[in-house]
């Protein structure tokens, strides 16, 4: 965590300044990360190697802290419970299949999973939904296009994220 250059208090990963004192001058001016490793999530909201423990459960961070403190930061970042619902929907559509159609290739995921990134890339760039949420994806999509159990600790790491959003 970094310290606010206004307030001095915690801003999330390396950012100049906190939510509450970012420059209101367009989206990201003045809100540019330090570092560019992992712009704006904390580390314990990042999983790089695995969603799961090494004796194959998943990690309690996918449902409880990491799911918890994502979704304070997406609310903080005004994305609606709508907007992440309709993704979340993308996400789930391809899980659906998978559990349903278990003879898909394994390229199914990789191609679905890009579409999903093209979605949020382009509902980002019309500020549809916020630019930490297309951070977020980008940042975990090597490895959910690693195997079917990846894509599947994302999906449930998503769902705990929609859970714990606060309906308006």
């Amino acid at each position: 965590m970094g310290k606010c250059k206004v307030c001095g208090g915690n801003t999330l990963g390396d950012y100049e300044y906190c939510l509450k004192c970012k420059p209101s001058t367009g989206r990201q001016r003045g809100y540019a990360p330090q570092s560019r490793e992992r712009p704006g999530l904390p580390s314990h909201c990042v999983f790089k190697d695995s969603f799961y423990e090494p004796d194959g459960y998943l990690k309690r961070e996918v449902n409880i802290e990491a799911a918890e403190a994502m979704s304070e930061i997406l609310q903080r970042e005004r994305m609606t419970q709508a907007s992440i619902r309709n993704l979340f929907n993308s996400v789930n559509s391809i899980k659906m299949k998978l559990k349903t159609d278990r003879d898909l290739p394994s390229g199914f995921i990789r191609e679905n999973f890009l579409k999903f990134v093209t979605q949020v890339e382009y509902q980002s760039k019309r500020d549809v939904i916020p630019e930490i949420f297309r951070i977020f994806v980008e940042i975990h999509t090597d490895l959910v296009v690693k195997d079917k159990k990846e894509f599947l600790g994302f999906a449930d790491y998503l769902t705990a994220i929609v859970a714990r959003m606060k309906q308006k």
